[in-house]
């Protein structure tokens, strides 16, 4: 189940990452300091 969380995180920061390069965001915002949060957790 532990591994199944990890699989869905990384598939929802790199969906995230995407989403960014795709529409050009440069800034810092909130949803990049979570993710950088759940990655520091694994």
């Amino acid at each position: 189940m532990r591994e199944l969380s990890k699989v869905m995180s990384v598939l929802i920061i790199t969906t995230a990452y995407s989403f960014k390069e795709f529409f050009g965001i440069k800034f810092q915002d909130p949803i990049q300091d979570i993710l950088n949060r759940v990655i520091f957790c694994l």
